[in-house]
């Protein structure tokens, strides 16, 4: 267990209570001495650690807004497949599997997964290491 206030801990790090839990909790009250915004947005938050839970297959994150008692947890196994499967799921797919394609060179692993559907907007969504990328 650890305490942090603007970045710098507040103490040394603790041992916690044994239990058969596992994970990482993470509490954060913003201040406004770190952030020009301290009122989050609970819908912007949700949809990138949805993005989050896809990148990192089997990840289970629960978001927690104890400012109107709202939750939501995100689970998804299959990865950026599954994660084109779900931003194309109120779309009619032209062909019914998501074309997937994953190599690694030299320790750099590139994966793809595309969908083609019968709307007129492209949807391209770039991510190196869980971050998205401009395209």
């Amino acid at each position: 267990l650890q305490d942090y206030s603007h970045g710098k801990p507040k103490g040394a790090l603790k041992k916690g209570p044994k239990s058969d839990r596992n994970g990482t909790t993470i509490s954060f009250k913003p201040s406004s001495k770190t952030f020009t915004y301290t009122t989050y947005s609970f819908d912007i938050l949700a949809k990138r650690l949805r993005e989050l839970s896809f990148l990192n297959s089997g990840l289970t994150i629960n978001l927690t807004d104890e400012r109107a008692d709202k939750q939501e947890t995100f689970l998804f196994e299959g990865g950026i497949k599954a994660f084109v499967s779900h931003l194309n799921k109120l779309q009619k797919p032209i062909h019914e599997s998501v074309i997937h394609i994953e190599k690694t060179l030299k320790d750099i692993n590139v994966e793809i997964a595309i969908q083609w559907n019968e709307a007129y907007r492209e949807n391209m969504y770039c991510f190196a290491n869980t971050i998205r990328q401009k395209v």
